[in-house]
């Protein structure tokens, strides 16, 4: 079970990583930020809804949960990193974002009693090492404010995966991934849709975007949210922002410094340790502790 997790988790971060590359060609075919995320969303809950029909009769209480982690994690944390990107370099904005793996590992602590074992802990600062190093570049921020928003957006996203561990625990995730996927698209399409997209290649890109970096890689992530501490989970997908970058040289020919070569190499060889690492231990949870 704990395997499957692992290769589970790797998967979505695949995935994920896929998105920079669709949201690129739908910016040069004509779509704000806004709006490709509120369409991914949107037709991401279509296809999962026309998939899945009386499957997704998962009870009052999980849908209305799943619902607002997508209102409330996804869209907020999607406007928060997006806006933060108006202020700030992208390296420093993605950097920021990619902060959420402390924030979870100390609220999986302090909520649940989970902590990493030591193998794990001894990893935590080459990953984070790693990254750094893969996404050096110009670290400029206009105004402390983008600041605080980028910081904004790893948190929320943080609270995503913590409140998505307990209130979806058991829920099958392609049932619970169509309701997160929906709360989203409906908040961000209130916010940023004011016309439909033109043009065959722009569906297209859209269709991608909903299958492979919104269907497969959120429900591959609330499927390892079951199999693995939230930390462990925020670890390892990591591998999304190597996935991202490296099919930015692959796909769109675009060159990494020595520095981020090592910084790529750094993350996948982390990736595979913590892959065999001892698992996590958990700790019982103190009565009374305070339940997201």
């Amino acid at each position: 079970m704990r395997h499957q997790g692992i290769v589970q988790i790797l998967l979505s971060g695949f995935c994920f990583g896929f998105l920079g590359l669709f949201g690129k060609r739908a910016f040069g075919l004509g779509l704000s930020p806004g709006e490709f995320l509120a369409w991914r969303f949107l037709l991401a809950a279509l296809l999962l809804g026309l998939h899945l029909r009386s499957r997704l009769l998962i009870g009052r209480a999980p849908a209305l949960r799943a619902l607002l982690l997508g209102c409330c994690g996804y869209a907020l944390f999607s406007t928060c990193y997006f806006m933060a990107l108006q202020g700030l370099s992208v390296a420093l904005t993605v950097l920021l974002l990619y902060t959420y793996p402390l924030w979870v590992t100390l609220g999986a602590r302090v909520f649940y009693g989970e902590r990493l074992s030591r193998a794990q802990w001894a990893l935590f600062p080459v990953l984070l090492g790693g990254l750094l190093l893969l996404l050096w570049g110009e670290f400029a921020a206009r105004d402390p404010l983008y600041l605080g928003l980028g910081l904004l957006s790893s948190i929320f996203y943080s609270a995503y995966i913590l409140c998505s561990r307990r209130w979806l625990r058991g829920v099958p995730p392609m049932a619970s991934s169509f309701y997160v996927v929906l709360g989203a698209g409906l908040a961000l399409g209130a916010l940023h849709l004011r016309s439909h997209p033109a043009g065959a290649e722009l569906w297209l890109v859209l269709s991608g975007s909903a299958v492979i970096s919104t269907i497969l890689a959120i429900s591959l992530f609330l499927s390892a949210l079951q199999k693995l501490t939230g930390a462990e989970v925020s670890l390892l997908s990591l591998g999304e922002p190597v996935t991202a970058v490296l099919l930015g040289v692959l796909v769109l020919h675009e060159s990494l410094s020595q520095i981020q070569w090592l910084g790529a190499f750094t993350v996948l060889a982390a990736l595979v340790a913590l892959s065999m690492a001892p698992p996590a231990v958990p700790l019982e949870i103190p009565a009374g502790s305070p339940d997201p």
